[in-house]
């Protein structure tokens, strides 16, 4: 995702801070390291919810607030969780919060969540695309009989399933799901692969601008799952906060004030 494209979605986007009071503490029986160069790993998915990352960066404020951070990127939501809780990395800049909630319960106490990423209708977030030369879809039900592209991981799954039902339509009896990489999906459409895409912003105005594709329904997930739907999470590894509490801290402060920044002004984020 480049700048322009990160300038061409922000208007559409609500990035809603629910932060937590996070209280970080240096007592206890945390293991604080301290005296090294601390390399932060903050993970991504090439969605628009990752703007406040992106935005924390081109301002240098990491730098600014003395921290070494390393963005690392990955194209399902699911090996995001993974990765905070092996501690390969350390802060998400977003996730699914249903993948989230899963590890919560399967392993408690391991992330914490600082914040969400929400949708509605005025605030476009999700979408379903289709092909731009394709008028025979006109509803969701004339979805029957072909292949849905969706985002890897179960959280996308099951939403998927959910809204095929609530049309009268059964995955894999009725419509084959595709899971494909957020960069693949354009792709994907425009051969045939897929016949319709249940996707993130900003790759419906990728598609629209390269005429590839066009916004089937705009905010899916809002009309048929909830309404905001916040299925974006900003996540922190427990590890990370005990044993580096200030910079933690710090990381925190940083993509809240990024998404202050984006919410006050998102026409003027570059």
């Amino acid at each position: 995702m480049n700048k322009r494209n990160f300038i061409l979605v922000v208007v559409c986007v609500a990035l809603v801070a629910a932060l937590s009071a996070v209280f970080i503490s240096t007592t206890g029986q945390a293991t604080i390291l301290q005296n090294e160069d601390v390399k932060i790993k903050i993970s991504y998915l090439p969605a628009v919810q990752s703007l406040l990352l992106f935005n924390a960066v081109e301002n240098h404020y990491f730098e600014d607030a003395g921290l070494d951070v390393e963005i690392v990127r990955f194209d399902n939501p699911g090996q995001i969780v993974d990765s905070l809780e092996a501690g390969s990395t350390d802060v998400a800049a977003n996730t699914g919060t249903g993948i989230v909630g899963i590890a919560e319960t399967k392993a408690p106490g391991n992330i914490k969540v600082f914040g969400f990423v929400c949708g509605d209708l005025q605030h476009l977030n999700d979408e379903l695309l289709t092909r731009r030369d394709d008028a025979s879809i006109k509803t969701i039900a004339d979805l029957k009989g072909r292949n849905l592209g969706i985002i890897p991981g179960i959280q996308f799954k099951t939403v998927a399933k959910h809204i095929l039902a609530e049309n009268n339509l059964e995955v894999e009896i009725d419509v084959r799901i595709v899971e494909l990489a957020i960069p693949l999906q354009l792709q994907a459409l425009q051969s045939g692969q897929v016949d319709a895409v249940l996707t993130l912003e900003p790759v419906g105005t990728i598609g629209t601008e390269k005429g590839i594709s066009q916004v089937f329904i705009a905010s899916p997930m809002v009309r048929y799952i909830a309404d905001p739907w916040c299925g974006g999470a900003f996540s922190i590894s427990t590890k990370f906060m005990k044993e580096h509490p200030v910079e933690a801290k710090k990381v925190i402060s940083i993509l809240t004030k990024s998404v202050d920044e984006i919410n006050a002004s998102p026409d003027k984020i570059s």
